[in-house]
């Protein structure tokens, strides 16, 4: 997730260690539940028990690791790349959605998916971008709980900005037409 292996090869060498096939396209997703300025609780044994389950039944192979209050998710593609990898891992995100509404309708968690690279070394971009999703998804309208990165369109151009430059463009352009409204 951090890039650091120092090859491609190490990495593969290292996921057969576990089990795992590097060799073979992956997809991340990042499931976390938005930061609305009040503190979020549910029970995040049960969350990863959920995910568990539904990954298990879904996609066998699949890898669950805790970061920073969040699930990260590393799954296998099988051959799929491009759009058949989008919609595979758009239509995994989407079960594990219904199944995380079913068993906590009170709270709304979001899924970030970075776009699927060919090779097991560009997960850590996959990562980024998943990340980049779930940051921005929180504040799109709440109409899916899914958010692919390369569905952003120009709105990921604006998670390289930091937040201080956001603020003064608001408080320039904006804040006017809030004030005059």
């Amino acid at each position: 997730l951090y890039n650091n292996f120092e090859s491609r090869d190490v990495l593969i060498e290292r996921g057969k260690l576990w089990g795992w096939d590097f060799k073979r396209p992956h997809q991340l997703f990042i499931i976390g539940a938005p930061s609305s300025g009040r503190e979020v609780c549910y029970d995040a044994v049960g969350l990863r028990l959920v995910v568990q389950n539904t990954l298990k039944a879904s996609c066998p192979g699949a890898l669950i690791s805790e970061q920073q209050n969040q699930l990260v998710i590393i799954a296998p593609l099988g051959d799929s790349t491009g759009l058949v990898a989008k919609q595979k891992a758009v239509n995994l995100a989407k079960t594990l959605e219904k199944c995380l509404f079913d068993k906590f309708p009170d709270t709304r968690f979001l899924i970030g998916i970075g776009k699927a690279y060919a090779a097991a070394d560009d997960l850590y971009r996959c990562y980024q971008e998943a990340k980049t999703a779930l940051e921005m998804g929180q504040f799109l309208p709440e109409t899916s709980s899914v958010i692919h990165f390369e569905d952003l369109g120009i709105i990921r151009l604006l998670a390289v900005i930091n937040y201080e430059q956001l603020q003064d463009f608001y408080k320039e352009y904006l804040g006017p037409l809030e004030e005059y409204d």
